[in-house]
């Protein structure tokens, strides 16, 4: 099981996003695009897991979940990861919650690091819009102006009530995500 833990993003706002995504397309068409079904917030990528596991993660899920309370999360600016001369991701930033967020993956990390790898860089809360396979001087300087045209895009805010333990299945078309459980925020 290719499994991964995320903030799942309400319907309205991932039409915003997508409704950018959409028109972004238009500027910077081949980049690989996030569909509209799998814009969330990644905590934590897990990877290969075998089915046994999943009770163990069950558990630190809610454990994790009783520690927080819901906070709002507020989605604005776009930008690339690792820089806007290199970019391998296009992202939208998140600029209320960001260390609500931070808190919640480190959490998942302590409580998750017996049998996942504990992430050695530092936690940085966006949403992935588009993965850059493959780019050359004319086409960062592209992409700088697509994004200088656009850096300060208010997508929305929104509530974060809950954790979730997402499954990706790959396909030739691309992931498709499928929540296996989630669990509230209790405080």
């Amino acid at each position: 099981m290719r499994l991964f833990i995320s903030i799942n993003i309400p319907e309205e706002l991932k039409k915003n996003i997508f409704a950018f995504i959409e028109d972004f397309k238009k500027k910077l068409p081949n980049l690989g695009w996030v569909k509209l079904d799998n814009i969330h917030i990644t905590l934590k990528f897990l990877g290969a897991s075998p089915p046994e596991d999943i009770d163990e993660i069950k558990a630190a899920l809610k454990s994790v979940a009783g520690k927080f309370g819901k906070t709002k999360i507020k989605i604005e600016n776009i930008g690339c990861f690792p820089s806007e001369s290199r970019p391998r991701v296009l992202w939208a930033g998140i600029s209320e919650g960001s260390g609500f967020l931070k808190e919640v993956a480190k959490s998942l990390d302590e409580k998750l690091a017996k049998k996942y790898n504990v992430e050695k860089r530092e936690f940085v809360s966006h949403i992935t819009m588009a993965r850059i396979k493959s780019y050359d001087g004319r086409g960062s300087k592209k992409i700088k102006k697509a994004i200088a045209d656009k850096k300060n895009t208010l997508f929305g805010e929104f509530m974060v009530g809950k954790i979730s333990l997402m499954q990706s299945f790959l396909s030739p078309k691309g992931a498709i995500h499928e929540e296996v459980c989630s669990f509230e925020f209790l405080l």
